[in-house]
């Protein structure tokens, strides 16, 4: 019975697979590996032997983010109603933060990696400023990935509410909750890379 992993991107010759984490690296690292065979996209476990790579983003930046999608698609649904569904949520949250790690885009990076690979698998771990490092380096193509953009058009609601929770509550919660994705980084804030396994 095959058994499906987290995307990623692979390259059956070499060997070498690329993690894509970010939703905007993922759909750039798409558009360029798609262009160059042998590189395809896979959801399959891979041996143990295969060189995985990808790059992180600070752990809370990341959060915030991707917590800003989920309220973005959230409140589509709640059209003129957006403060008070977004305060019922502030609320719940506030009562109970870890009914935050049901919502879709809360995975930590290192379970997205671990959901790529096999047990005994290494991950070679890349800042995400060092993207295009990583890329040259897992292709050995000279590559060049298109500007990413970061900035996403969120409610004014949700800004105000990612701008007033940066410091509060929420980090000291989420440093606990997702503490391996910060062991990582604090590695990586010394170094452009390193080495996790799963």
């Amino acid at each position: 019975m095959t058994r499906y992993s987290q995307e990623f991107w692979i390259n059956d010759d070499t060997h070498r697979a690329i993690i894509p984490i970010m939703r905007n690296a993922s759909s750039s690292i798409k558009k360029v590996l798609s262009q160059h065979k042998p590189w395809r996209e896979s959801h399959t476990f891979v041996d143990v032997n295969t060189k995985f790579y990808t790059a992180w983003r600070e752990p809370y930046w990341r959060f915030l983010s991707a917590l800003g999608r989920e309220l973005s698609d959230i409140l589509d649904n709640h059209k003129g109603n957006e403060r008070s569904t977004l305060e019922n949520y502030i609320n719940e949250w506030s009562d109970n933060p870890d009914s935050m790690l049901e919502l879709k885009h809360m995975i930590s990076q290192t379970e997205t990696c671990k959901g790529a690979t096999e047990p005994g698998s290494n991950i070679i771990v890349y800042r995400f400023d060092c993207l295009q490092k990583m890329i040259q380096e897992a292709t050995k193509l000279n590559i060049l990935m298109p500007v990413l953009n970061e900035s996403v058009k969120h409610h004014y609601v949700i800004l105000e509410f990612l701008e007033k929770h940066k410091t509060r509550w929420m980090e000291g919660w989420h440093q606990d909750r997702y503490k391996q994705d910060y062991d990582t980084w604090n590695q990586l804030t010394n170094s452009e890379t390193c080495l996790i396994s799963n």
